[in-house]
């Protein structure tokens, strides 16, 4: 279910409507809530973010997105190993 909700938002952070986007925009950090507390689907988690941060620029707020950007490393540095992580951050 959290994967339909993820692609709905990605299609709606896609429109050119506000309610749409804002719609989209908040599906986005719904799933990003439930990948972090269930530890879940990690991975894909930083492009979540990067959607997110996106939008969050597109509005103005670039310290916010600035920061959505950076969070993938302090998930590495917090979470390293955690579901493969590790190795995909660090093997290059």
């Amino acid at each position: 279910m959290v994967l339909a909700r993820l692609t709905l938002g990605l299609a709606l952070l896609n429109r050119r409507a506000a309610p749409e986007r804002d719609r989209g925009q908040k599906l986005l950090a719904d799933v990003s809530e439930v990948f972090l507390s269930q530890r879940h689907s990690l991975g894909v988690l930083p492009i979540v973010n990067v959607y997110l941060a996106r939008e969050k620029a597109r509005r103005g707020d670039r310290n916010e997105a600035i920061q959505l950007m950076m969070s993938p490393l302090s998930l590495h540095r917090s979470w390293s190993g955690v579901g493969g992580l590790r190795p995909v951050l660090t093997r290059y």
